[in-house]
């Protein structure tokens, strides 16, 4: 048994750098003693060969085993399948194979990520839009309740605003609710705010996001830009128009998690704005009520 363990551990490792030629002359040496199990489990991964190979990006791998009837429908510790591997490394072709074999497009990890969550997470359009033409479901939800926007708009690639932009456009076309809101009221644009995507959160209130929804606490986007610091979201936020008097439920305004001099002066800019505005409107009011008075004096008398 030990000597059987020992090759399948070897198989599995071969799979895992990617050893083609290795693998492919291990499985003919096998043919008559059968003693590779080609959907072993690594007791140290949790993987099985199919698993660890789609995870590496090694295609030709991938060919071999699901030749050999591989099941796609084995999952890692995480409850993760091979397709979730794939997309979240961005290794369109081993998706397409794997989509191509039945792996299920829509099957969710344990924590209730879904391929297309990864791919968004992690920033691959290219996986995305293989996903989505094979079903992926875009209200899919996690156990927090985000979406695949959410999980864009969460998105640590911090110098891919274009193209976490591109997406969002792709996810919203394909039916996305750029107003869901998961366990903590948090909205997409509440999370682009909060992790400094303001190229995303542009497309968001293009695409009629609610610039001043609240989450659980009562803090809006823009709180959460200010708290976080981000200037160019500010900036954003305030030029479309987002209201700087919402209280939190503790009563806090937006303008009191002021941090930086750069914010301070932006919402010192919009308050200047704003007073100004507001002056016109009062001497507009003005105007209208002392023509309304005027009209009252040559009509009022004796009925």
């Amino acid at each position: 048994m030990g000597n059987i363990d020992s090759r399948n551990e070897r198989f599995y490792n071969l799979c895992g750098l990617g050893k083609a030629h290795l693998i492919e002359k291990m499985l003919e040496n096998d043919r008559i003693v059968n003693t590779i199990d080609i959907n072993w489990v690594s007791f140290e991964s949790q993987s099985t060969a199919l698993l660890i190979a789609s995870a590496n990006g090694h295609e030709l791998v991938v060919d071999i085993l699901l030749r050999n009837n591989a099941k796609f429908t084995i999952k890692d510790s995480r409850q993760a399948t091979a397709l979730h591997h794939a997309a979240q490394r961005n290794y369109t072709k081993i998706a397409k194979k794997l989509l191509h074999a039945g792996c299920d497009v829509n099957a969710q990890d344990k924590l209730g990520w879904t391929p297309l969550m990864k791919a968004c997470y992690f920033c691959s359009p290219d996986i995305i839009l293989t996903l989505l033409e094979g079903g992926a479901n875009i209200d899919a939800q996690t156990e927090q309740g985000r979406t695949a926007l959410h999980e864009l708009c969460r998105s640590p690639s911090l110098n891919n605003e274009t193209l976490l932009a591109e997406i969002a456009c792709i996810l919203i076309e394909a039916g996305a609710n750029v107003n869901q809101i998961d366990e903590d009221h948090f909205t997409p644009l509440i999370y682009a705010a909060y992790h400094n995507h303001p190229s995303v959160a542009l497309v968001l209130l293009e695409s009629n996001s609610l610039i001043d929804k609240t989450d659980k606490q009562g803090w809006t986007a823009l709180h959460w830009a200010i708290d976080r610091d981000h200037s160019e979201i500010v900036q954003l936020l305030i030029d479309k128009g987002a209201r700087t008097d919402i209280r939190s439920h503790r009563d806090e305004l937006a303008i009191s998690r002021v941090k930086s001099i750069g914010v301070k002066n932006i919402i010192k800019r919009c308050s200047t704005k704003s007073i100004s505005l507001t002056d016109m409107n009062i001497k507009k009011i003005s105007s209208n009520i002392s023509m309304i008075d005027l009209e009252n004096c040559q009509t009022s008398g004796p009925i």
